[in-house]
């Protein structure tokens, strides 16, 4: 094994540190967007819901996967949406 002097351990445990500080801002902005997500499809459910009555199962899994651009869109259509198929069509109404 070679030896390790004290600059060299130094170094090492810099990057160390400096790896695990900028993995631990990476899972926090990656938990921050994820909230971000969860919570405006959680509000546009019960939006729908208010609007049309019970969500039917494929709009309720619509709402889980989509991501956060599709449920800004689907935000806007809903305002004026005729019914929640009109607020799901990916062409507008």
């Amino acid at each position: 094994m070679r030896y390790v002097n004290s600059i060299e351990r130094l170094a090492r445990e810099e990057g160390l540190t400096q790896g695990i500080q900028e993995g631990l801002q990476e899972g926090l902005q990656e938990g921050m967007h994820q909230g971000r997500r969860a919570g405006k499809a959680q509000l546009i459910g019960r939006q729908l819901q208010v609007r049309f009555g019970e969500l039917p199962a494929w709009a309720k899994g619509r709402l889980d996967e989509a991501i956060e651009e599709q449920l800004d869109a689907w935000s806007d259509r809903l305002v004026t949406a005729p019914s929640i198929e009109a607020v799901f069509d990916s062409a507008g109404h």
